[in-house]
């Protein structure tokens, strides 16, 4: 079914059963995806990609559809399959213009379409009314050149990653952090936040200013599926372009020392590729005295009194680290559905209750910057305790600013951390719904379903402590360095 010409080489273009969009058959040219300027393949038709996504028969629309618009969708299947593509693009745009919520028609304009523009608008439109459609993130990310072909044929299908585990260390890109001027060695101003050389004080600029990007997690899970393989890494090798020294670092090591001849590294990435950098940070405000002061503060509470009663849990000493730790932060859509019941004797089978619906509630609500923590040794529950930080402060990962105080890589990716994400908000939703106050006799059942999550990559300062106490245990603490709130853990017998 010819739609217009292909602007590179002339031949009719046409819209593929194999990849769901408009392609030039002659010269392989996606509108969107193909630059006018890249030279033509010379590829067999033969030997282009598999099917991708099909012209929808059946409607998949959740909502509540009208005879009309229902009816319009199918004409403009069967004038697709006529080949009359116009007439198939007005009964799709005569739906719309009766239910625009219907994702199916704006589907099939964006697949049936040849203008960039107007498959780019359809699709937007499905991913407003519909976030999670996997269909569309797909194409939109197809047509916006995010996905190539053979990338979005893999997401569309069966396909999973690859998963190898390096069996030798990986080697890694770092970038030192010392002085243009005198090439000493730098640290970070506790007053401003700035970095600076310790010996000459020359101050380095400061990265560009940059807006902090957010990840919709459905895009980001289309292109991790979208790989042929992934990389599961546990030491990398670091050289030392200082002095030549090589050692083996742990994975979750994202910035350290050198212990030959102090210069500071960071990891920019790995031959493999393995993980995401960081979106954007927090500095620290606190220092190590701020950190041990609010750690007196929370052992002096009136719990931790009590306990002192029954055991020598005194401090005889204690260490203390500052580390940036890395923390998935989501924005989370819920659609809410709430019922409010009363209750009224039954007039069937006895005495007994049934419940009356008296209202029933559709809302959509927004939890922002929710952060779960991308380190498994730092126990969930405090790191939940820790994580009160103020995000208007948050500001674009800039590496010199890992000159005082090291960072560390993430060992949750973001998949298994959105599914905490999804737990923690349905039930922060369901809370916060069902607290408006009624008579006694009712009743309010709150239900939710995720909608769409965004989220971004930040480096968070955190006070690692290790209390070692009179009676010869040991108990971990962590002080946010920020706020200064405390978590304190059990204390166990040293090993």
């Amino acid at each position: 079914m010819s739609l217009s010409l292909c602007p590179r080489c002339g031949t009719p273009l046409t819209t593929s059963s194999r990849i769901g969009l408009v392609r030039c058959e002659s010269c392989d040219f996606i509108p969107g995806v193909t630059a006018l300027d890249e030279k033509a393949p010379a590829v067999a038709v033969e030997t282009l990609l598999p099917l991708i996504i099909p012209v929808q028969r059946d409607i998949m629309f959740s909502g509540t559809l009208t005879p009309r618009a229902r009816s319009l969708y199918y004409s403009g299947l069967s004038s697709l399959d006529r080949g009359d593509v116009g007439t198939a693009l007005d009964h799709f745009e005569d739906a719309l213009a009766i239910q625009p919520d219907f994702v199916d028609a704006h589907l099939a304009i964006a697949r049936a379409s040849s203008d960039i523009k107007r498959q780019r608008e359809h699709l937007s439109a499905v991913i407003a009314y519909a976030p999670g459609n996997a269909e569309a993130l797909r194409l939109w990310m197809l047509v916006n050149g995010d996905l190539t072909p053979e990338e979005a044929a893999r997401a569309a299908s069966n396909h999973m990653p690859a998963i190898h585990q390096a069996e030798q260390p990986v080697t890694t890109e770092t970038q030192v952090l010392l002085c243009k001027v005198c090439g000493g060695h730098m640290t970070v101003d506790e007053e401003n936040g700035h970095a600076h050389c310790r010996f000459c004080g020359n101050e380095a600029k400061p990265s560009k200013r940059r807006e902090i990007g957010a990840r919709a997690l459905g895009m980001a899970l289309i292109s991790r599926k979208a790989q042929p393989e992934r990389w599961i890494i546990s030491e990398r090798l670091l050289h030392c372009n200082q002095c030549g020294a090589e050692r083996t670092i742990p994975a979750t090591t994202l910035s350290m020392s050198c212990p030959f001849c102090g210069s500071t590294h960071v990891i920019q990435q790995d031959a493999a590729h393995s993980f995401i950098r960081p979106d954007g940070m927090i500095s620290f405000r606190l220092n190590e005295r701020d950190a041990v002061e609010a750690i007196k503060r929370a052992l002096k509470a009136p719990l931790e009194k009590i306990a002192g009663f029954f055991d020598d849990n005194r401090v005889k000493s204690g260490i203390v680290e500052g580390t940036y730790v890395p923390f998935w932060v989501f924005d989370v859509t819920v659609d809410i559905r709430r019922v409010v019941s009363s209750e009224q004797k039954s007039g069937f089978r006895g005495s007994g209750f049934a419940p009356v619906t008296t209202r029933e509630e559709q809302l959509t609500d927004a939890l922002f910057n929710l952060p779960i923590c991308g380190l498994k040794p730092l126990p969930k529950k405090m790191s939940r305790q820790i994580a009160d930080y103020a995000f208007d402060e948050v500001m674009p990962y800039d590496p010199q600013l890992l000159a005082k105080y090291p960072a560390a890589l993430y060992d949750v990716d973001f998949d298994a951390a959105s599914l905490s994400a999804r737990g923690d908000a349905s039930q922060r939703m369901r809370e916060k719904h069902r607290s408006t106050t009624y008579d006694d006799d009712k009743a309010i059942n709150v239900s939710t379903s995720v909608r769409s999550m965004t989220f971004s990559l930040l480096l968070l300062p955190v006070f690692a402590v290790t209390l070692n106490e009179r009676d010869g245990d040991v108990r971990p603490a962590f002080v946010n360095g920020q706020t200064g709130t405390v978590a304190l853990g059990k204390a166990r017998k040293r090993k």
